[in-house]
């Protein structure tokens, strides 16, 4: 066993191509002898006018530990309302879009060893996400 102060922790900051920033904490990553990989952290976002889309490369458990966040499901356009105490589970090479209409502080535990940068691949302004638009009444700005 071992104990992990938050002193020897990076916070890492990951933006993707539209701009849409998160930062990341892992607390534990497993180490290369594992059978199999593990991450546990957690990541904060805060509101934009882009979204971002992540491909889980591993099976991820989420919970919401602050505020709110919206996923939309990419095959199937679902659109999940996640709040403070909620739990969340995405399968193995799911592709989800990631919003917040404020801010969002999520506690995750995957079986990715590091965070795959190339997973942030999102060019998706949430315009683009009709179903987040109807979940939340919003409309192009005009410019």
């Amino acid at each position: 066993m071992r104990k992990t102060s938050l002193e020897e922790l990076t916070l890492h900051s990951y933006t993707d191509k539209t701009g849409v920033k998160t930062n990341h904490l892992t607390f534990y990553t497993s180490g290369p002898e594992a059978p199999e990989p593990l991450q546990v952290g957690y990541f904060e976002m805060t509101r934009s006018e882009n979204a971002m889309i992540f491909q889980h490369q591993f099976e991820e458990g989420k919970y919401v530990i602050e505020g709110e966040i919206v996923i939309v499901d990419v095959e199937t356009r679902e659109v999940i309302i996640a709040k403070k105490g909620d739990m969340l589970h995405l399968p193995t090479l799911s592709r989800a879009i990631y919003w917040t209409p404020s801010y969002a502080k999520v506690f995750f535990c995957s079986g990715s060893d590091v965070v795959v940068e190339s997973a942030f691949d999102s060019e998706i302004a949430v315009i683009d996400v009709p179903e987040l638009c109807d979940a939340f009444g919003l409309v192009p700005a005009e410019g």
